[in-house]
């Protein structure tokens, strides 16, 4: 007799069940429906995001140390939100690449909730008290995190790829979070942004950052509005913060034809994305690609990005450019 633990989401879950012979010849199928009648849906990429990683933590205290835990490695997690307007199953969901963890069947995440992966329960009860967290990913010197970065794979109980990207420790990603306190934060996880690039991601605010809440500024109700009235929409505002804006656009960068610099500096913890824009006529604007090339880290958390941006039409003459700002 087997058994195997499937997600099962509201109404009719068809399934395919194959019998393999011994030289893995698929010799009888059949197809089965269970009907679900709760409201959670199974974990995929459109609900399910990895919204921190703490990689590199801060160093143990004495305290911490005294208690048994004296690695740092001790202290990693990762943390997992629900950005879907429903619960959601983790049954079968699992990291395969960088570190090795399965979700216990019957877990889920409440809509708009988090949950935490600590690699060493204990250690993070120390330092995190009255958070819970799932079941830990500790084995003896290894199945950790690397500090370096590396490639992460989370996948779903049919082993459908929910999320993979690397992270990595040198700049343009934020170093901040490379040992000196901070964790790695997505940056405005409802939008469900591209795990794979550097300019989606930012180190904590708070040291040792913020396990299952965000340490970001709730969005204005109001974003086209000017509260304030000086002339600046909401959310423009709160994305730059008082201090950010544009700064510098640098045509033909080092005599390279067909792109253009772009600088600006970005409030420290807005929940909020600028994706480039470019237009030759201001009639009608299309995404630019874009790659973030630096990141400059100011005393009060602001952030200063350059960005190499490569216009669809790099013929015209003209070239317009704006920020299209994005929040949840």
């Amino acid at each position: 007799a087997w058994q195997i633990s499937l997600p099962v989401g509201p109404g009719p879950n068809p399934y395919v069940i194959e019998a393999l012979d011994f030289s893995g010849v698929v010799v009888a199928t059949d197809t089965i429906s269970i009907t679900g009648s709760g409201t959670a849906v199974p974990a995929a990429a459109e609900n399910l995001v990895v919204s921190g990683i703490n990689y590199n933590p801060a160093a143990p205290t004495a305290a911490e140390s005294n208690a048994g835990f004296s690695d740092n490695n001790d202290f990693e997690f990762i943390e997992l939100r629900n950005i879907a307007p429903t619960a959601i199953l983790l049954t079968g969901v699992q990291f395969s690449n960088g570190i090795l963890w399965a979700a216990p069947g019957g877990s889920s995440i409440p809509a708009g909730g988090a949950v935490i992966i600590p690699r060493r329960t204990a250690a993070f009860a120390l330092r995190y008290p009255g958070i819970a967290t799932l079941p830990e990913y500790y084995q003896f010197d290894t199945n950790q995190l690397s500090n370096s970065g590396e490639n992460l794979t989370l996948t779903d109980a049919a082993g459908g790829i929910i999320k993979q990207f690397s992270y990595s420790d040198t700049a343009p990603w934020p170093t901040a979070a490379d040992g000196a306190g901070h964790t790695l934060v997505l940056i405005a996880p409802a939008l469900n942004p591209d795990h794979t690039l550097a300019i989606n991601w930012r180190a904590s605010t708070a040291l040792l950052g913020t396990p299952g809440t965000s340490d970001a500024l709730p969005p204005p109700a109001n974003p086209n509005g000017d509260n304030d009235g000086n002339g600046v929409p909401n959310l423009v505002q709160y994305f730059f913060g008082s201090n950010g804006g544009l700064r510098q656009l640098t045509p033909f960068p080092g005599g390279q034809a067909g792109v253009f610099d772009l600088e600006y500096t970005r409030a420290a913890n807005s929940d909020a994305l600028a994706a480039v824009q470019t237009s030759t006529t201001l009639l009608g604007w299309v995404p630019a690609p874009s790659e973030l090339i630096g990141r400059t880290v100011h005393p009060d958390g602001t952030e200063t990005l350059k960005l190499r941006v490569a216009p669809p039409d790099a013929t015209s003459l003209r070239q317009f450019v704006r920020l299209h700002i994005s929040t949840r």
